[in-house]
């Protein structure tokens, strides 16, 4: 299964567009970091709303750790 870690700007971007579907071009699952979601859900328009709908589905949410 190929999978892709995303930032908040193409997702935010891509959501606002109607289009959070080009994030699964590449990659079967699409992973959005616990932070990244924080950052887009700080503001509640409709790109945060466009993301929590998709949620569970084929984007996930992950707890990305810092190697030691």
């Amino acid at each position: 299964m190929r999978r892709c870690v995303v930032d908040a700007a193409p997702i935010i971007f891509l959501a606002k567009l109607g289009h959070l579907e080009f994030l699964r071009l590449n990659a079967e699952e699409v992973l959005v970091p616990t932070e990244v979601l924080k950052e887009i859900a700080a503001k509640q328009d409709e790109a945060a709303e466009e993301v929590s709908k998709r949620l569970g589905n084929w984007l996930k949410i992950v707890k990305l750790c810092v190697p030691t």
